[in-house]
């Protein structure tokens, strides 16, 4: 067997549950608030907000808008590189126990200033950001992790992984 089997075969029977539990859950609209970091200089401290709706069985079609701080550069005439990124979601809620687990891909635009290169450096591009939430209920609330990968399409190496906290409700 190869080492890599187990890891597939836990994968495969976490998903075709979640599948099965999915089915008994309603369907609900959320809401909810995102502050990470992200791991490249124009990305750093985050902040954003999503929204959204799952329908039964679970799919998740939503929003997002995501500012990031970026860096400021002291040494270089106080240049700055910072990005903000905002689309469409969608996904597929995943129930491990209590806990949901929801991979999805973001599309949208993402507007990137650099003022490193130019003064006036901004570039309006076309962003894409696949990744997964773990969600934790609490009643009508839930927090939990997001990570992604957010890839900018002709950016000037404005990709970067991020990590967020999220926390938001249910209606």
């Amino acid at each position: 067997m190869k080492p890599a089997q187990p890891l597939l075969r836990l994968v495969a029977l976490s998903a075709a549950v979640g599948v099965l539990r999915a089915k008994d859950a309603r369907a609900e609209w959320s809401g909810a608030a995102l502050v990470g970091e992200g791991f490249n200089d124009s990305h750093k401290i985050g902040i954003g907000a999503r929204a959204g709706y799952s329908f039964e069985p679970k799919f998740y079609v939503g929003g997002a808008v995501v500012y990031h701080f970026g860096t400021q550069f002291q040494m270089v005439g106080n240049a700055r590189m910072h990005i903000f990124y905002m689309g469409a979601e969608g996904g597929y809620d995943l129930a491990a126990g209590p806990i949901t687990i929801r991979p999805y891909l973001g599309f949208g635009y993402a507007n990137a200033r650099n003022e490193f290169l130019d003064l006036l450096a901004t570039s309006a591009k076309i962003v894409t950001w696949p990744g997964v939430a773990v969600l934790v209920p609490i009643n009508s609330f839930f927090v939990g992790a997001d990570g992604r990968l957010v890839y900018i399409f002709q950016g000037l190496g404005e990709n970067a992984f991020g990590v967020f906290v999220t926390g938001g409700a249910v209606f």
